[in-house]
């Protein structure tokens, strides 16, 4: 892959998800009889910048399932396999939490 190509790949994936509503996590049993875990949330993805880029679901990372709150995360990518199409594609595997911090005003010098 160049790195034009990976430029532009890169520049299409959110930097930021802004997480607005936590639905409640949803659990189960299959039809083939495995139990299965799994949690939405209503957000905005966000470029670099925090502009907003789309409003969509997002399914939670297993790991985070009952622990992701409102508030800004920073994703983190990886690659996984979709098991009804086979189809490998980049999904977000973890998010960590973005803190909000006051900028601080440069303090006038006499």
């Amino acid at each position: 892959m160049s790195d034009s190509t990976v430029a532009a790949v890169t520049a299409r994936l959110p930097a930021f998800i802004r997480v607005l509503v936590v639905q409640p996590p949803k659990e189960g049993v299959g039809k083939t009889g495995k139990p299965y875990k799994f949690q939405e949330v209503d957000c905005v993805a966000l470029d670099e910048n925090g502009e907003a880029l789309q409003v969509g679901v997002l399914p939670v990372p297993n790991k985070l399932i009952g622990m992701v709150t409102e508030g800004v995360y920073s994703p983190v990518y990886g690659m996984r396999v979709d098991f009804q199409t086979r189809k490998i594609g980049p999904s977000i595997i973890d998010l960590n939490r973005v803190e909000n911090r006051q900028r601080v005003a440069p303090s006038a010098t006499k």
